[in-house]
């Protein structure tokens, strides 16, 4: 509680402007001095995305920090290994 009441009154004195984000997943839990009328110009309701929408967030984070190329002959590898193996069962 200590914490919210420094950031609080660190929101009322700054003389500079602020840009704050927050995230919660119940904002009816949070305390009313945090919601209350001024402390923030505005509120959004994002919903969860759906499963074509995770599907493509997947596909971005995949494509960024994982090498395909790499994935695929990893793969290929990884079969012909496994064919092998059930040759010599």
């Amino acid at each position: 509680m200590m914490k919210l009441v420094h950031f609080l009154f660190w929101l009322q004195e700054c003389k500079k402007q602020v840009f704050v984000v927050a995230t919660a997943n119940d904002v009816s839990m949070l305390p009313s001095e945090l919601l209350r009328r001024g402390r923030f110009d505005e509120l959004f309701f994002v919903e969860l995305p759906t499963a074509d929408e995770r599907r493509d967030i997947l596909s971005l984070y995949m494509r960024k920090y994982l090498d395909l190329d790499f994935v695929v002959l990893l793969q290929k590898k990884l079969l012909n290994l496994l064919m092998d193996l059930q040759v010599q069962i």
